[in-house]
């Protein structure tokens, strides 16, 4: 009888242990709150329409229970936001972007200035705002000059020869042994008018800074003020000191044998530039792999571009010009020779 009694007790108090290991099974988690949500930055302006920029959101701490984000804009006419935080220009205009987690906001002033300039030829080119100065989005694309540059409404001449002195514009006819080495085939041949639209023109220096080539020839530095030549009213080809500003603006640190390390990537479009390298085109410079002329002939278009400086160099017959390449990070100006005229690079404009 003892045994049996025992034996019960025994059974009761493991079914209580079980009851108990259960009820604390299905006891509900810790609820871990949200105390923080924060962005990757807290402005950001646009200077034309249609483009994005992707905001980042930290949520802390980073095991919230819920940390689920709601995204909201004030003004969706000026800019919207998808639900992971990418927001488009719509339309001029302040918006507050919003990024909510609960009773955490955090927000972003998002500006939309539609920034543009009109040249001789009737085309228009957006502009934008880096540090302190204001540089086309666009290469030129004009054949005159405009209406206070010294040449009024004057023609510059097609590229018909290699001759020195011959001052160019346009010359996007292709050798095909450069074609292997472009992205793929949309540059092949005569290009479209609407690839030459966003590629721009070519020029030679003396038509970029708008002299002569016997003017080229003789020229030493320095230049008295600036040099619009080929640009509109207002703008002009941008000096040494021009480029500097751009990177230093981009928190670029001068390597004297290389130049700027990462402001390259800063400043090329997100595609087009082969298949090894991207850039980020953060502030919408969108620097495009025109690849340059020589001759007739148009070389690393798609892998390259080079943009003139108005700075003439010390050395006779020289002038600078900046590069950008696919597979480097690096803004580089160098001196080559002024009596380049068989070869034609791109054109950037800067506000005076």
């Amino acid at each position: 009888m003892k045994k049996s009694i025992t034996l019960v007790f025994i059974m009761s108090f493991a079914l209580l242990v079980l009851s108990g290991c259960n009820e604390k099974k299905n006891e509900p988690a810790a609820v871990v709150p949200v105390q923080s949500v924060t962005l990757s930055v807290s402005e950001y302006a646009f200077y034309s329409l249609g483009k994005t920029f992707q905001l980042e959101a930290t949520v802390l701490p980073a095991d919230a229970t819920n940390p689920k984000i709601t995204w909201k804009s004030s003004k969706t006419e000026a800019a919207t936001v998808d639900d992971n935080g990418l927001v488009t220009s719509v339309g001029k205009g302040i918006t507050t972007i919003m990024a909510i987690v609960g009773d955490n906001v955090a927000t972003c002033e998002i500006t939309v200035e539609v920034l543009f300039v009109n040249d001789i030829c009737g085309n228009r080119y957006n502009y934008v705002k880096i540090g302190n100065q204001y540089w086309m989005s666009e290469n030129m694309r004009c054949h005159k000059y405009d209406t206070s540059s010294g040449k009024t409404g004057s023609n510059i001449t097609m590229y018909t020869s290699e001759n020195p002195g011959t001052e160019t514009y346009n010359p996007y006819c292709v050798d095909a042994s450069e074609k292997e080495l472009w992205e793929d085939d949309k540059y092949a041949g005569s290009l479209s008018s609407e690839q030459i639209a966003n590629l721009g023109y070519l020029y030679n220096w003396s038509a970029a800074v708008g002299i002569t080539a016997t003017e080229a020839e003789a020229l030493k530095p320095p230049f008295e003020g600036r040099r619009q030549g080929i640009c509109p009213n207002g703008w002009h080809v941008p000096t040494n000191a021009d480029w500097d500003a751009l990177a230093e603006a981009l928190g670029g640190v001068k390597n004297e044998n290389e130049g700027y390390p990462n402001v390259g990537k800063i400043l090329k479009t997100k595609s087009g530039w082969g298949k090894t390298d991207r850039g980020t085109d953060y502030y919408y410079f969108s620097a495009l792999p025109a690849g340059y002329a020589k001759g007739s002939v148009v070389c690393f278009l798609g892998l390259t571009t080079y943009l003139w400086s108005a700075t003439p160099s010390d050395y006779n017959y020289k002038s600078y010009y900046c590069s950008l390449i696919s597979d480097s990070d690096y803004l580089s100006c160098y001196h080559g020779d002024k009596d380049l005229f068989k070869r034609a690079y791109s054109v950037r404009c800067v506000k005076n």
